[in-house]
C-alpha cells in the first residue's frame, strides 16, 4: 500500500497502517505556543518571588553569598565554582524549598544540590517562615484591634445612664492611654525574631561535618 488511490482505502485502514501525514503545525501556532508556555513560567516565578518582600530578599541574597564565600574558603576555589550568580538570581526568583525545586534553578545540577542544596535550603526556608510568622503576627494584630473596638463599642450601650455612661468613658479612655503607653502589656505582643539558629559559618561547617561522617568529600565543580 505504498501507492494507493485515495478512494480505495478507507479512513480506518489509513490510520491503522499510519498512512496518514503527520499534522503540520504553522510557525505562527508554534510561536504562539512557545510565547504562552513562556508567559506561565514567568508568571509563576513573580508569585514565587512575591511571597517575600524586598528587604528580606536583600537580606537572603547576602547570606546565600556569605554561604558561597565560605564554600569557597574552605574547598580553596573560586566562589562561581560553588554556584554562579545567574543559579544566585534563580534561587531569589523562584525559592526553592525542596532538592527537586532547587535542581530546575539554572546550574545546580544533581551533583551540586548534593554538595550545596541542604544549606541553600536552610537559608531559603528559614526566610519563609520567618514571612509566614509575621503574617500571623498581623493578623493577631487585627483580631485584637477588632476585640477592642467591639469592646469600647459594647460599654457605649443607649441603656446606661448619663453619669456612668461618662464614668465608662472616661475609664476606657484611662484604658486606652495606658495600653498606649505600655504596648508590651498585652498577651499577644509581637514574636521577636533573632535570627537562624545558626549562623552561615556553622550551617557551612556542620555540613562539613555531615560530610566527613558519612564519608563523602566536597568536589571542586
Amino acid at each position: 500500500l505504498r501507492y494507493y488511490h485515495g478512494g480505495c482505502v478507507t479512513e480506518g485502514t489509513k490510520r491503522k497502517l499510519h498512512l496518514e501525514s503527520p499534522a503540520v503545525v504553522s510557525p505562527a501556532a508554534a510561536s504562539a505556543a512557545q510565547s504562552q508556555s513562556q508567559s506561565r513560567s514567568t508568571k509563576s516565578t513573580k508569585q514565587q518571588s512575591t511571597l517575600l518582600p524586598t528587604r528580606a530578599l536583600k537580606e537572603m541574597e547576602r547570606d546565600l553569598r556569605q554561604l558561597r564565600r565560605h564554600f569557597a574558603n574552605i574547598l580553596e576555589c573560586q566562589e562561581y565554582q560553588i554556584f554562579q550568580n545567574k543559579s544566585l538570581h534563580e534561587i531569589l526568583e523562584k525559592l526553592p524549598t525542596t532538592a527537586m525545586e532547587l535542581q530546575r534553578c539554572w546550574g545546580i545540577k544533581e551533583k551540586r544540590c548534593s554538595q550545596y542544596g541542604d544549606s541553600i535550603l536552610r537559608v531559603v526556608n528559614y526566610y519563609l517562615q520567618q514571612q509566614q510568622k509575621e503574617k500571623q503576627q498581623k493578623q493577631q494584630k487585627q483580631q485584637k484591634h477588632k476585640a477592642k473596638i467591639m469592646a469600647n463599642n459594647s460599654l457605649r450601650t443607649p441603656t446606661t445612664p448619663p453619669t456612668h455612661r461618662h464614668q465608662n468613658s472616661k475609664a476606657a479612655a484611662s484604658q486606652t492611654s495606658s495600653s498606649q503607653m505600655n504596648p508590651g502589656s498585652d498577651d499577644g505582643d509581637d514574636i521577636v525574631v533573632t535570627g537562624p539558629s545558626l549562623s552561615i559559618e556553622d550551617i557551612v561547617r556542620q555540613r562539613v561535618r555531615e560530610a566527613e561522617a558519612r564519608g563523602e568529600v566536597l568536589e571542586i565543580l
